[in-house]
């Protein structure tokens, strides 16, 4: 009887719980103007230690499942959007944080200095750009100057002047 006792206690005595060794990170990327989801923007969580990327499903709706506890930068971007970022989210063993993230439209004014000067130069980061002649000579297609908006991602054309969407 000591004996079956012995193996009950031992059978029923309770297991101690792990610990998680790691967080996660969820949100939904959305349009600053109107919050309309954005599908296929990548989204990036980078630490000291680790840099996962991710792209949203058709909703806007972005996962990370496995993220060592610690400080990360979050970055979220999309073509035709300004990118955004989040310094200092914090991500704890255990727990799930969630992150909405809206991003607005990125706004492109070309101006046009007539006669062949500089072509736009490569990394330029600011929202303001020019083009010349031989930039616009270099893409056949391009019939006029607002043909050259016409090639732009995120610009529309109403009433025959351009606008940005």
């Amino acid at each position: 009887m000591k004996r079956l006792a012995l193996a009950l206690t031992i059978v029923l005595m309770p297991l101690p719980t792990l610990a998680g060794t790691t967080g996660s990170l969820s949100g939904t990327v959305v349009e600053a103007e109107g919050g309309a989801p954005i599908a296929d923007a990548e989204v990036v969580a980078t630490s000291a230690t680790q840099v996962e990327a991710t792209r949203t499903d058709a909703r806007g709706h972005f996962s990370f499942i496995s993220l060592s506890p610690g400080e990360y930068t979050v970055a979220a971007e999309r073509a035709g959007f300004n990118t955004v970022t989040f310094a200092g989210v914090t991500i704890f063993a255990d727990a799930s944080l969630h992150l909405p993230i809206m991003l607005p439209r990125l706004t492109i004014v070309m101006h046009y200095d007539g006669p062949p000067s500089r072509l736009i130069k490569h990394g330029t980061v600011s929202d303001i750009y020019s083009y010349s002649n031989a930039w616009v000579s270099l893409f056949p297609q391009v019939q006029s100057d607002y043909g050259a908006l016409r090639l732009t991602p995120g610009i529309t054309f109403g009433a025959g002047a351009p606008m940005t969407h």
